[in-house]
């Protein structure tokens, strides 16, 4: 993992920060995200939210908080992503939050180095590096491929763009004056779809006058282990989640356009995106999930299983999105 690398500002100048963690049903793999902050010296305090899960995980947080005063755990009853960051926050101390996710490991100075953009500032959402792990990479399969893909995607529009940067909020590795975000209000509940509440909450930031920074600098690992069913059972939360997103923005945004999955594909499979746009076209959504579970199994050719992936992950998405406005429609 690459170390971070600070900014030129004296560690007396750097405000104190308060890193908040949802985290639900990963009490086996916890310990090592909470100790990496921890290791970092000017984590000021660091705030554990178990969102209504009762898998061990508080228990756990405890018996390291017994032994490290700045580890503080906190239950509450399920309230999704943003309404645990919210609630941490609220408990939270000190004038900058650094968010983080419970799947993400903090790199060497990964702390010191988001308090020190937020030095004599009040108006900045920073955003910093989180690739897939490396090993992950390369032992996973087609849906860690596609994500880490993705992503890496991303952190390179984030930096050719970087007043576009609240457009397409990540929130698993971020920080902004806490002050600021309450009053924005990490929790939208006109926003109910299951995925994109980062994407969401970035433009309610963006619209309250806060400014996007990405700093590949402040690095840190994503521990991104989803299988292939998984991942397409995300899919349709996905695609209702970006409908969402360009319902609520639309002044910002626009609708989200009809063909806008099929622009999103290579040429190759532009067609058959556009084929799944039919209203009975469920049928070959399904074969094309079945074919990509199929290549998946058998361990083909990387790139085949990502394109298989890919079609099926992007028809299902098209499809919920075109499903969620004809909903809206007919109110």
């Amino acid at each position: 993992m690459v170390a971070c690398t600070r900014l030129p500002v004296s560690r007396a100048e750097l405000p104190p920060i308060s890193v908040v963690v949802p985290t639900f049903r990963r009490a086996r793999r916890l310990e090592p995200v909470v100790r990496a902050l921890l290791a970092d010296a000017h984590t000021s305090e660091l705030v554990v939210v178990v969102d209504g899960c009762r898998d061990g995980s508080l228990e756990r947080l405890q018996a390291i908080a017994a032994a490290d005063a700045r580890l503080r755990p906190l239950w509450i009853e399920n309230r999704g992503e943003n309404g645990a960051r919210e609630a941490g926050l609220r408990t939270a101390r000190h004038p900058i939050a650094l968010l983080m996710d419970d799947d993400v490991l903090a790199g060497p100075g990964l702390v010191s180095g988001h308090a020190a953009h937020h030095a004599g500032r009040d108006d900045l959402v920073v955003l910093g590096y989180m690739p897939v792990a490396a090993d992950l990479v390369r032992t996973g399969g087609a849906a860690v491929r596609l994500y880490a893909g993705w992503y890496e995607r991303q952190a390179r529009a984030w930096e050719d763009h970087p007043e576009r940067v609240l457009e397409n909020l990540w929130a698993g590795n971020v920080s902004l004056p806490r002050a600021r975000a309450l009053e924005v209000g990490l929790e939208n509940p006109a926003f109910d779809a299951r995925y994109n509440p980062d994407r969401e909450l970035g433009l309610r930031l963006a619209a309250a006058g806060l400014t996007g920074r990405f700093d590949r600098r402040l690095a840190a690992e994503h521990r991104y282990e989803r299988g292939l069913d998984a991942f397409l059972r995300d899919a349709a939360a996905t695609g209702e989640g970006t409908w969402l997103v360009h319902h609520l923005h639309a002044e910002r945004l626009g609708p989200l356009p009809r063909d806008a999955y099929e622009r999103l594909s290579s040429p190759s499979l532009r067609p058959a995106v556009r084929f799944a746009r039919r209203p009975r076209s469920g049928p070959a959504i399904r074969v094309a999930a079945a074919l990509a579970r199929a290549a998946g199994r058998t361990g083909g050719r990387a790139r085949l299983d990502e394109r298989t992936a890919f079609l099926a992950f992007t028809m299902t998405q098209q499809r919920a999105a075109l499903a969620r406005d004809r909903r809206s429609a007919a109110r």
